[in-house]
C-alpha cells in the first residue's frame, strides 16, 4: 500500500473520474486496483462524486470556466470537468452538513427509511427518507416544522388548523390530507383532501383538493394537478414515473440510495422513463434502468457511475 494524503487521494479520484468517461478494460483494471491500494482512495472517490452532483459546484464551474479574454479558446470537455472539481475544493462540497438542522428535529428518517407517527393532537404523519421534522408537544398546540425531506399529514378537524412551517413557507390545514417536500431551496405542498391555505413571504394561497403548489424565491407556482397515483407511490413503498426524463428519475431515486449516483453520459439524461419501482432496492431499480436504457452500470463501493 503507497502512502497517500486526502488531498492527494481528491486529485487521483478526479483523473479517474476523467478516465471512466470511456474507459478501456485496461483502465477499469487499473481503477479497481487504485480503489483496493488505499481506503483512503475509495473515500476520496466517492466525495468527488458527491460534490460532482452538488448543484453549487454548477453555478461555480460555471463562473471558472468563462474566458479571460476572448482570444482564449473555451475549455475542452475535460478542462471543464477539472474546473468543476476546482469548484469542488473551492466551496468545500465535501465537508457540506445539515447537522444542525438535524439536531433541532424530534423525527428522523435515514437515507430509504419511512417512518409513521402521531402528533399530540391526533394528526397522523408519515416521513419520507432523509427527513428532519419537529412538532410542538405541548398541550393545545397545533404545530410542526419541517426542516427538510418530506412528510404526508393527515390533519383530524380540531378548533384551531395545524401549523407546518417548511422554510419560508407556512400551511394552515384543518380536516385536511396534504404533503409537503422541502427539497433543494423548493416547498412542494399537494393536498390530498380538504383545502389548506399557504403563506409565502409576499403571498396568500389557498390550495383545494387534488392540486398542488411549489413556492422558491421567485413565488409560488402555479398550481398543478395531483396524480396520486405517481405523486404519492411513496407512501406505499413505491417510485412511479410516467414519461419523466431519466435525469429527474436518478435525482429522486438517489434519495433513496444509501451512496453516489453518477450519470457520466449527458444525453443519456434526457432518455424518457415510465416505470415502477421498490424504494426498498434502490440498488436493483437502478440495475433495471440501466437495462431499460441500454446503459452500462458500473458498481463500485458505494457509487453507481451509469454511462
Amino acid at each position: 500500500m503507497t502512502d497517500a494524503s486526502p488531498g492527494k487521494a481528491l486529485e487521483e479520484a478526479v483523473e479517474w473520474m476523467i478516465v471512466l468517461q470511456s474507459p478501456t478494460p485496461a483502465q477499469c483494471q487499473a481503477f479497481d486496483a487504485w480503489l483496493a491500494e488505499n481506503p483512503l482512495n475509495i473515500d476520496a472517490y466517492s466525495k468527488a462524486c458527491a460534490g460532482w452532483n452538488h448543484e453549487a459546484v454548477a453555478h461555480v464551474a460555471q463562473a471558472l470556466e468563462v474566458p479571460r479574454s476572448a482570444a482564449k479558446p473555451r475549455p475542452s470537455r475535460k478542462g471543464r470537468w477539472r474546473h468543476a472539481v476546482a469548484a469542488m475544493l473551492v466551496i468545500g462540497v465535501a465537508g457540506v452538513s445539515n447537522l444542525p438542522l438535524r439536531l433541532q428535529a424530534d423525527h428522523l428518517t435515514a437515507t430509504g427509511e419511512r417512518q409513521r407517527f402521531d402528533l399530540n393532537d391526533g394528526t397522523q404523519v408519515v416521513l419520507n427518507t432523509d427527513t428532519a421534522l419537529s412538532s410542538d408537544g405541548q398541550e393545545g398546540t397545533r404545530s410542526a416544522h419541517l426542516y427538510q425531506g418530506e412528510a404526508w399529514f393527515d390533519v383530524p378537524g380540531r378548533a384551531r388548523p395545524l401549523e407546518v412551517q417548511a422554510g419560508p413557507l407556512v400551511a394552515h390545514a384543518n380536516g385536511s390530507t396534504f404533503t409537503v417536500r422541502l427539497l433543494k431551496g423548493e416547498t412542494r405542498v399537494q393536498v390530498a383532501r380538504g383545502e389548506v391555505q399557504l403563506e409565502g413571504a409576499r403571498q396568500t394561497l389557498n390550495v383545494p383538493a387534488g392540486m398542488g403548489v411549489s413556492l422558491d424565491a421567485s413565488g409560488f407556482s402555479r398550481p398543478a394537478p395531483l396524480h396520486p397515483d405517481e405523486d404519492l407511490a411513496w407512501l406505499r413503498g413505491r417510485l412511479v414515473f410516467v414519461d419523466r426524463p431519466f435525469k429527474q428519475v436518478l435525482a429522486e431515486l438517489s434519495r433513496y440510495y444509501p451512496g453516489w449516483i453518477v450519470m457520466a453520459n449527458d444525453a443519456l439524461g434526457e432518455r424518457r422513463i415510465t416505470g415502477n419501482y421498490n424504494v426498498q432496492d434502490p440498488a436493483a431499480a437502478l440495475r433495471a434502468l440501466a437495462q431499460v436504457t441500454a446503459a452500462s452500470l458500473r458498481e463500485l463501493p458505494g457509487v453507481m457511475l451509469l454511462n
